[in-house]
């Protein structure tokens, strides 16, 4: 379990998503909305570790399953 919480690890993954298209897109306008919050304070949690992972994109997926490609201790 996820301390805290009743997430299962396995099938719960915590993270952040910034964005997803269905298209492919200049990333320019995300960034415009992205450099004004980036000093900003959005959580209180301290992140320990960062997993950097691959997620399907596919409509018949439904962005599972994912797998772990990398975990970096912080």
């Amino acid at each position: 379990m996820i301390e805290g919480t009743d997430l299962d690890p396995e099938t719960f993954l915590p993270h952040l998503t910034i964005a997803i298209t269905r298209e492919r897109h200049d990333p320019a306008e995300l960034r415009d909305v992205l450099i004004p919050l980036r000093d900003a304070r959005v959580a209180t949690e301290t992140a320990m570790q960062v997993k950097r992972v691959r997620v399907p994109a596919s409509r018949t997926t439904f962005l599972q399953p994912w797998d772990v490609l990398e975990v970096v201790a912080l």
